[in-house]
C-alpha cells in the first residue's frame, strides 16, 4: 500500500534503530573504501618507493582481489552463522570490522623496507572490512517493513556515500598535506617525497578509525536488529513473506 509519500516512509525508516546505526556504519565503510581506493597506489608510491606499475598491481591485490572473495566467501559465511546464530550476520561484520581495524592500524606503522609485510597485513584486514556489505545490507533489509526496503537501501546508500566518501576524500586529502608539512618542519627540512609520505601513512589512519566506527555501529545495530526484525514481520500485509 501507498501512505504519506516519500517523507513518511523516511520517518518510519529512521525510527527503526538497528537501521539508523547501519545508516553510521555504511558512514565509515564509505569513509574506509574511498579513502583506501583513492588513495593507495599514493601510498605505495610515496611510502614504499614502489614504481607506478608496481604499486597499482599491488593495489589491485589489496583492494579488489580481496573483495571478490570476501563477497562471495562472506555471503556464504554470513548465511550460516545467521542459521545458527541470532546475532549472525552482524556479529560476524561486527568482529571482521575490529580485526580489519588492528591489522591496518599494525600494517601503517610498519617502515618503508616492510613491504611485504604490509601488503599481507593490509589484505588481510581490507577482506575482513568488506565483509560489512555481504552482511550489513541483508540485515537491513531484514528490519524493516518490506515496503521501506527500497527507502532504507536509499537512505543507507546515500548518506554512506555522500559523507563517507564524499567529504572522508577531501578530509583524507587536507590531512595528508598538513601531516607532511608538520613533518618536514620537525625535520628542519624542506618538503620532500619522503615527507610526502609520512604525512599520507599518517592520514591513512582513518581508515582503521572508519572500521572501528563500523565494528560499533554494527555492534549497536546487533542489540535492537531481533525487535525491529519482528516488528516488521508484524506489520507485514496479510499473506506477504516474512524474513
Amino acid at each position: 500500500t501507498v501512505s504519506g509519500g516519500i517523507t513518511q516512509a523516511l520517518r518510519e525508516v529512521w525510527a527503526v534503530l538497528s537501521a539508523r546505526w547501519l545508516t553510521l556504519g555504511a558512514v565509515g565503510f564509505g569513509l574506509a573504501g574511498y579513502v583506501g581506493t583513492g588513495f593507495m597506489v599514493a601510498l605505495l608510491q610515496r611510502r614504499f618507493h614502489l614504481p607506478l606499475i608496481q604499486a597499482g598491481m599491488i593495489s589491485g591485490v589489496i583492494i579488489g582481489a580481496t573483495g571478490l572473495l570476501a563477497m562471495i566467501g562472506g555471503g556464504w559465511l554470513a548465511d550460516v552463522l545467521q542459521t545458527r546464530w541470532r546475532r549472525g550476520r552482524l556479529g560476524l561484520t561486527t568482529l571482521a570490522s575490529l580485526a580489519g581495524a588492528l591489522l591496518t592500524l599494525i600494517a601503517l606503522y610498519l617502515p618503508p623496507t616492510q613491504v611485504t609485510w604490509f601488503v599481507l597485513l593490509f589484505s588481510i584486514g581490507w577482506l575482513a572490512t568488506y565483509l560489512f556489505p555481504v552482511c550489513a545490507y541483508p540485515a537491513l533489509q531484514d528490519v524493516v517493513a518490506s515496503r521501506q526496503r527500497g527507502v532504507a537501501m536509499a537512505v543507507n546508500l546515500a548518506i554512506g556515500n555522500v559523507v563517507g566518501g564524499g567529504c572522508g576524500v577531501v578530509l583524507m586529502g587536507a590531512l595528508s598535506d598538513r601531516f607532511a608539512r608538520a613533518s618536514a618542519q620537525a625535520a628542519g627540512q624542506t618538503l620532500s617525497e619522503a615527507h610526502r609520505g609520512m604525512g599520507l601513512a599518517a592520514a591513512m589512519l582513518l581508515i582503521p578509525a572508519a572500521m572501528a566506527i563500523m565494528a560499533l555501529a554494527t555492534w549497536k545495530a546487533s542489540r535492537h536488529a531481533a525487535a525491529d526484525r519482528q516488528r516488521a514481520n508484524d506489520t507485514a500485509p496479510a499473506g506477504a513473506p516474512t524474513q
